[in-house]
């Protein structure tokens, strides 16, 4: 039920943000999709199909009310600006867009990855301090592009964990995001909805641990259903223990990830207390396959040096020992060709590495660095 109309901006016009635009004008608001000047195709195929159209979860035609290149065209006057790209492409938004918002907007990214807490001093560099940075622990959607330009939903998750930086904002932007998502709970902080991202777990393991079939078959296979073995789920598993003793370390209480996926994804059949059971009941994923080379993969791209790499520099400075997390970031970089520790976030890049865990707690409750 629509309470009043916003005006809703999108950045990023790939699956995730066509599904935001879609969804968002369906229940009645007013919706600016952006994308930046280089990746105009996206725009030029929701204008040239007469809007976005979703099936699966999510269905209907729906035409954005603006479509556009230009950030201030988009975000101009907007009640809450959402980022909808992957970890890998923040910085090339933000370069563009952060200048240009409006005076004390809300920039909601759906995808954490450290998002928040890279770009809260880089706000403040240029004169932004304005600006609320916020971030989700996890994107509404299952969702991928469809081959005729539309989008495919497999699932709308029931549980979605915001915060700002600093937290202080957070009760403001929550108390916006649950107009348009009812199931938007308030996370502690920042620290909370990175750590507490479920992808970063079993995704890159995934297809490290499935690289040869990958490359056999470009990625055409079931992700969960085949990809998932008990093997596989083991070493995501201890991954997984992984984080929640860094998570721990830090002083933030992240459950493990059978639990996260019971809370955002119960409806589709996700149940059970390991690892392998969980991903191995999710139904509403069990035919997806990435159909892309293991060197293109997103979320290798995005999960190694945006998720496992923080992980591990976390658990370095407060003596949690990773051993797993480094194994696939070591074994990664081999296979893909990247220096992901050399590209991915440290604590320096998130300007935290001279920091106690106190300061570290206090400057993501109220943004002040000691």
């Amino acid at each position: 039920m629509v309470t009043s109309e916003m005006k809703i901006a999108i950045l990023g016009a790939g699956a995730a943000g066509c599904t935001l635009a879609g969804h968002l004008k369906s229940i009645g608001h007013e919706i600016r999709l952006f994308d930046l000047p280089e990746f105009s195709a996206n725009i030029d195929t929701v204008r040239r199909r007469g809007g976005i159209h979703m099936t699966g979860e999510l269905t209907g035609l729906y035409m954005p009310d603006r479509l556009t290149t230009n950030v201030q065209e988009a975000v101009n006057g907007a009640d809450i600006v959402m980022l909808a790209v992957p970890a890998f492409a923040h910085d090339a938004f933000m370069d563009a867009c952060l200048q240009q918002f409006s005076t004390n907007q809300i920039v909601l990214n759906w995808t954490s990855y450290w998002s928040s807490l890279r770009f809260f001093p880089r706000a403040r560099e240029i004169g932004r301090s304005d600006v609320t940075l916020a971030e989700a622990s996890i994107m509404p959607y299952m969702t991928e592009k469809t081959s005729n330009g539309g989008v495919f939903v497999r699932a709308v998750k029931q549980r979605l964990w915001v915060a700002a930086m600093p937290a202080t904002s957070t009760e403001r932007v929550v108390r916006i995001v649950k107009q348009l998502y009812p199931q938007t709970v308030a996370a502690e902080n920042v620290l909370w909805t990175s750590l507490s991202n479920l992808n970063v777990p079993f995704h890159a393991v995934n297809a490290i641990m499935n690289a040869g079939h990958w490359e056999q078959t470009n990625g055409d296979f079931d992700f969960f259903g085949y990809g998932i073995t008990p093997a596989v789920a083991r070493v995501a598993e201890a991954i997984d223990k992984e984080r929640v003793a860094v998570a721990k370390a830090i002083g933030i209480d992240s459950p493990p990830l059978p639990e996260l996926m019971t809370a955002i994804y119960n409806r589709y059949g996700a149940t059970g207390k390991t690892m392998y059971e969980a991903l191995h009941s999710l139904k509403s994923h069990a035919t997806w396959r990435p159909r892309v080379s293991l060197y293109e993969y997103g979320d290798v791209r995005e999960d190694v040096p945006f998720g496992l790499v923080p992980l591990s520099s976390f658990g370095e400075k407060f003596g949690v020992p990773t051993p797993t997390t480094d194994s696939v970031i070591n074994i990664a970089s081999v296979a893909i060709r990247k220096d992901f520790r050399g590209i991915g976030i440290d604590l320096d890049k998130l300007g935290v590495a001279r920091m106690t865990q106190s300061e570290i707690l206090r400057y993501v409750t109220d943004g002040l660095a000691s």
